[in-house]
């Protein structure tokens, strides 16, 4: 992987990180709940991981792709 899609997909997935973490806690303001921002932090965590992993995989998979036909 080059560095291009390893620097995209790792941006994308702080940004659904924070974005994720964001409206944990502006839920976990309604819920009244201190344990509701915990939780969704780790899912958003969980999440932006599986996306930067399946981000990175789809460039590469799109790279291999293109490097084939100009063989």
């Amino acid at each position: 992987m080059n560095d291009f899609t390893q620097q995209l997909s790792a941006i994308l997935s702080v940004s659904v990180f924070f974005v994720v973490l964001f409206l944990a806690i502006f839920f976990g303001k309604f819920h009244h709940n201190i344990l509701v921002p915990f939780q969704w932090a780790t899912y958003s965590l969980l999440l932006s991981l599986v996306v930067g992993m399946g981000l990175g995989a789809l460039f590469q998979f799109i790279r291999s792709d293109s490097d084939k036909e100009t063989d």
